[in-house]
């Protein structure tokens, strides 16, 4: 099952509630795995809701509502170097990206996952746990280095 990037902007569509259809909102956590939905807060009401990435779309986005550097993101993860980006106009950029992308859900879509996250080089203690074995018997070794008990 695919997965929208934390922060995309988004639209809810095909819910069987639906007054929640067409609402926008933003991804607020990656897929969780047993429950196969992601976290998404809604604007108009205020308040996150779990839902499954089915129901999810990008929110379209024109080039021109891209600002800079959302467009130098979007081409740097599409193989141009920052060399070559550096010094260029928007009008520049705008051409690029439209040799890259042109459907407004494309270029959300990039720019979105341009944006995404990455994963922190630390590792959270329940998954130290896990990788040195479990157990009641073990010490656990905590993200800053030192030991649990």
């Amino acid at each position: 099952m695919s997965s929208f990037p934390i922060g995309s902007s988004v639209l809810l569509q095909n819910l069987k509630s639906e007054q929640y259809n067409d609402k926008h909102g933003i991804v607020r956590s990656r897929l969780d795995p047993m429950s196969g939905r992601q976290e998404v807060y809604i604007f108009d009401l205020e308040k996150s809701m779990s839902i499954k990435p089915i129901n999810i779309k990008y929110e379209p986005r024109e080039i021109e509502s891209l600002s800079i550097s959302e467009m130098k993101g979007l081409l740097l993860s599409s193989s141009k170097t920052e060399s070559e980006l550096n010094e260029l106009s928007k009008d520049d950029l705008q051409k690029m990206v439209a040799d890259v992308a042109i459907d407004p859900e494309e270029i959300a879509a990039l720019v979105a996952k341009s944006n995404e996250p990455s994963l922190s080089p630390l590792i959270t203690t329940a998954a130290l746990w896990w990788l040195r074995g479990g157990g009641s018997n073990r010490r656990l070794l905590s993200v800053d280095g030192s030991l649990d008990c």
